[in-house]
């Protein structure tokens, strides 16, 4: 039952290296290259979302209406 502990340098540089790959996947300007138009929905879809959640709903508006009138 004597198993050989493996190399932490070895297994740090495995492990980086795994890091720096799957980082590169997740480049925003390289997926702007090949996806033109995935990129612009998801800009759209973000855009919208940032926009609903900033503006106040109809309830908000009521009672600042009711509240300055």
């Amino acid at each position: 039952m004597d198993r050989a502990q493996p190399d932490p340098k070895l297994e740090a540089d495995r492990a980086k290296a795994r890091f720096l790959e799957a980082a590169q996947g997740a480049d925003p300007l390289r997926w702007a290259g090949r996806h033109p138009w995935f990129t612009l929905g998801g800009s759209l879809a973000a855009g919208f979302a940032a926009g609903r959640g900033l503006t106040p709903g109809g309830a908000v508006r009521l009672l600042l209406r009711l509240l300055t009138w």
